[in-house]
């Protein structure tokens, strides 16, 4: 039940929104999510850590003595006793022992869901950084050709003995960076792709994907901070720890209260015995009030630390939110005046026809290419800004 609350919650906050991450991104999100070795360690310690947890709140080991006195002067037989006993705590405390085990497991989940969040949002960093990587290769691949294109002609006027050795060395060395720079490219692209693998379980990763979306314009603070706090993990463990505090009081409570013992007595000789029930009741007066204080004292640290927590969490957020305003507003305008300046294919015609010098047509290619990578570098901080400000999305991949 707690968990169908928490997917209404979801569905009611972000219908108006849906998924506004890259959906060519899911499968391989999906794909972390059960493969991940962390994980699986994970949701296996959950189900041995339940299981400790409701042996905790089994009865103690029944008890049996018995007694046998074969010697010494007495008539009618060997005297034998007999003793089957159980104790257990009174009835109210499994009851609140049980209701604690409910709330730890919440708390236990939430703690998985968190752990699953992060890995999950470092896998779509990665996944962000090699669709980023592969537009970046796209444009260092035109920058070769350009750059062979540009040899091919410089080698035809060395060889008819239009410049000198200097400037065809030049050209030589302008093309190696850009076969260097490609290289590069590819070789990032591997180590992050080994990383996804490592996070998926060994698996080579679907990165079937083409690219990524634009970057979304997002909904108002306000609405978006209600979106994270509904479905975060991390946030919603803050209110379950104060549960979790208020409920290991109740079983304090419960401790209270006199413990029981029960069990049935057979003693005697063979000819003359006696049998009967036995009972006991231990009355915990000593530790049961220090216990209880030091209970009612964690509720109010679980109280504070949450405050200091939920806090801490918002400012972070509202900063990363300003920021990603500010980030794609300075994208735009950056994009649009790239646009204006978008003259490689001008300067390769004009330093063909003689116009320009290599070393001019060098320098203004370099400056503009330097601009495009600035941009690029803007677009993948863009990119990762808003995958930490949605990460509250990822709750739900399973």
């Amino acid at each position: 039940m707690y968990h169908l609350f928490r997917v209404i919650g979801y569905i009611i906050l972000l219908g108006g929104t849906g998924w506004a991450q890259s959906p060519q991104l899911r499968p391989l999100l999906e794909s972390v999510a059960q493969n991940n070795p962390r994980l699986k360690a994970y949701r296996t310690a959950l189900k041995r850590s339940a299981h400790v947890h409701n042996a905790q709140n089994q009865l103690p080991p029944l008890q049996a003595a018995g007694y046998i006195l074969p010697w010494g002067n007495h008539p009618g037989g060997t005297y034998s006793e007999v003793e089957v006993s159980q104790s257990l705590a009174f009835p109210t405390t499994y009851r609140e022992r049980r209701k604690w085990n409910r709330q730890w497991e919440q708390v236990a989940q939430l703690a998985y869901d968190s752990l699953r969040q992060s890995i999950l949002l470092e896998a779509h960093l990665l996944a962000i950084e090699v669709a980023q990587l592969n537009r970046q290769a796209q444009f260092a691949t035109i920058r070769l050709q350009q750059a062979q294109k540009v040899l091919t002609h410089v080698q035809g006027r060395f060889d008819q003995a239009e410049i000198g050795i200097l400037t065809l060395n030049k050209a030589k060395l302008a093309w190696l960076q850009e076969q260097f720079r490609l290289d590069e490219i590819d070789l990032k692209r591997q180590l992050l792709l080994s990383d996804l693998t490592k996070l998926n379980g060994g698996s080579p990763p679907n990165m079937e994907f083409t690219g990524l979306e634009e970057p979304i314009s997002l909904p108002p603070l306000d609405s978006l901070w209600s979106q994270h706090l509904a479905a975060s993990p991390s946030l919603q463990a803050m209110n379950q720890r104060i549960h979790l505090a208020r409920q290991a009081a109740q079983v304090e409570q419960a401790l209270r209260m006199p413990g029981l013992s029960i069990g049935l007595n057979t003693q005697g000789i063979s000819a003359d015995r006696f049998t009967g029930i036995y009972g006991g009741i231990s009355i915990p007066l000593w530790q049961s009030k220090h216990r209880l204080q030091a209970a009612d004292l964690q509720i109010e640290v679980q109280t504070w630390e949450a405050e200091t927590q939920l806090t801490a969490a918002f400012a972070a957020f509202e900063q990363q939110y300003l920021e990603y305003q500010l980030a794609q507003d300075k994208l735009s305008v950056y994009r649009a005046t790239l646009d204006e300046l978008d003259g490689q294919a001008l300067l390769t015609m004009a330093y063909e026809l003689g116009e320009i010098s290599f070393l001019e047509y060098y320098f203004e290619v370099a400056f503009y290419r330097n601009a495009q990578q600035s941009m690029l570098d803007m677009e993948l901080k863009l990119h990762q800004q808003q995958a930490r400000l949605l990460a509250h999305q990822l709750t739900f991949i399973h």
